[in-house]
């Protein structure tokens, strides 16, 4: 398990229907697109202005740090459940011309995805907490509630996709090559183009990974030694969690690497992976956080909160006389 209001969360659908070939398609497309890039720029502003805003699980906005990110994370959840409701289920039909037979197996899977929708938002963090340990505690529970609503969407788009002809399928992967003529194009359009591709096709799901690994290797142990007084067991513990942020950092790469799927169905197995393995990496660090944080004392535990959540660098806590 919410790595940045940047971009459509629950993509799995959504870009898959970005197709046609005709100019209202066109633009309907470029909507989209531009609609991603919207939801990037209102992160970037609100991170600076807030420390932090609301994301969808599958982003977050890099170099903003540690406990930023976890934050981001969190408040994702109900944007994945808002996302999730808000399919466009409609345009799909007329995307796939769908016939009767087709068009009531889409209307339960839009029922289940609003059902989905609605307990995802119930059961998402409605706060988050300054205690890290917590924090990661709250983020564990909206990853789980959000792998929970894809196992009980899963189904229902499978049945929809397998209802579907060869021609109509066709139809729902061409956003994933329709960039292929960029090649005949000046150099510049073609790394435009292919900018545009992956962020309208794969992008979200892909940086995932890359961004809560960069997350952990932003774990701030400079700046709390250079804040906090700690005693030899209290420096020993710290760099085991260290280490712990490494070494789950580059467990999570691994742990993510799937083959970019070209159907809704596929799509959901690999963001399924992807925040699964965000799971994992919480259950990696957990308890290195825990034993860190169990030797504090409760003056420590309110500056170790304070240096997790800052995104800034703050001043090293100057040295007393009584100091060791």
């Amino acid at each position: 398990m919410f790595q940045s209001a940047i971009r459509c969360a629950l993509v799995l659908c959504t870009l898959a229907i970005l197709c046609a070939p005709s100019s209202t398609e066109a633009r309907r497309r470029g909507y989209y697109y531009q609609y991603y890039r919207n939801f990037e720029q209102n992160a970037a502003t609100d991170v600076s202005q807030n420390g932090g805003s609301s994301v969808s699980i599958i982003n977050s906005s890099r170099g903003t740090g540690f406990g930023a990110t976890v934050d981001q994370l969190i408040r994702g959840c109900s944007q994945e459940a808002i996302e999730l409701k808000n399919w466009p289920f409609d345009y799909l039909a007329q995307m796939v011309g769908a016939d009767e037979t087709q068009r009531d197996t889409l209307q339960k899977m839009q029922n289940v995805a609003n059902i989905e929708a609605g307990i995802l938002g119930s059961n998402c963090p409605k706060e988050i907490p300054a205690v890290p340990s917590a924090k990661l505690d709250t983020l564990q529970q909206g990853l789980d509630a959000f792998l929970v609503a894809l196992d009980a969407v899963r189904p229902a788009v499978e049945r929809f996709y397998t209802a579907l002809n060869d021609e109509q399928k066709a139809r729902l992967v061409a956003i994933y090559v329709s960039n292929n003529s960029a090649k005949d194009r000046p150099d510049q359009s073609r790394r435009s183009n292919r900018n545009a591709y992956r962020e309208g096709a794969a992008g979200p799901q892909e940086l995932i990974c890359e961004r809560w690994a960069s997350a952990l290797r932003e774990w701030p142990t400079r700046q709390i030694e250079a804040n906090m007084t700690l005693s030899d067991i209290q420096h020993a513990a710290l760099y085991e969690l260290t280490a712990s942020m490494y070494r789950t950092a580059a467990t999570l790469i691994t742990l993510c690497h799937s083959e970019i799927s070209f159907t809704p169905v596929g799509q959901i197995d690999s963001k399924r992976k992807r925040i699964d393995a965000l799971a994992q990496a919480i259950r990696m660090i957990r308890p290195g956080l825990g034993n860190f944080s169990d030797t504090l004392d409760n003056e420590q535990k309110i500056r170790f909160a304070k240096i997790i959540s800052s995104p800034q660098v703050l001043s090293p806590r100057r040295r007393s006389d009584d100091d060791d």
